[in-house]
């Protein structure tokens, strides 16, 4: 995926804040329904994504660096004879890098027909909660982050979980 033309402004990013938060409104969950959250970390932060917007989870491999490629990817991977790209989110949510360690993972995401590597630190769990659980964004996350965040709350071992959305992510990426 490649990123290109003019980053957003910060008032198109309230409102589209704003138009998120009006459309949850519009359409109220199940009380009930329960959602898989694959909890992983960055920087030594706690985030998560969605169980149905992951394909796996792959061992890092090496990764080959694509010359002119946006920081925001970081190269790409060979996936039993596919390839595809792998997003640098130490970059994209403004996070400082940490370097590749026998507990670094990339979880292959996908959203819609995009297909995309996320590497990370560390898998931690994959849990199952009641979506109703999931809060809205809050207001001290840094705006780096909440761009690409659908929520959070206190859901792993007493951490704060920032919950990504895989839409938000690859909807930046492909531009």
């Amino acid at each position: 995926m490649r990123k290109t033309g003019k980053e957003p402004s910060k008032t198109q990013l309230i409102l589209d804040t704003v138009r998120n938060q009006a459309e949850e409104a519009r359409n109220p969950e199940i009380p009930d329904e329960t959602v898989e959250l694959v909890i992983f970390t960055i920087a030594h932060r706690y985030f998560a994504i969605k169980g149905r917007d992951v394909r796996e989870i792959l061992p890092f491999s090496p990764i080959t660096e694509v010359p002119g490629s946006p920081r925001t990817i970081r190269g790409i991977i060979n996936v039993r004879g596919d390839i595809e790209s792998v997003i640098n989110l130490h970059t994209l949510l403004e996070m400082d890098e940490v370097p590749v360690s026998p507990a670094t993972r990339i979880i292959l995401g996908r959203s819609g027909e995009l297909l995309s590597g996320i590497q990370v630190e560390h898998v931690a769990d994959v849990i199952s909660i009641k979506k109703a659980v999931i809060k809205p964004v809050i207001s001290t996350l840094p705006l780096a982050i909440s761009n690409y965040a659908h929520g959070g709350e206190e859901l792993y071992k007493g951490h704060y979980v920032i919950v990504l959305s895989v839409d938000k992510l690859f909807k930046t990426l492909s531009k």
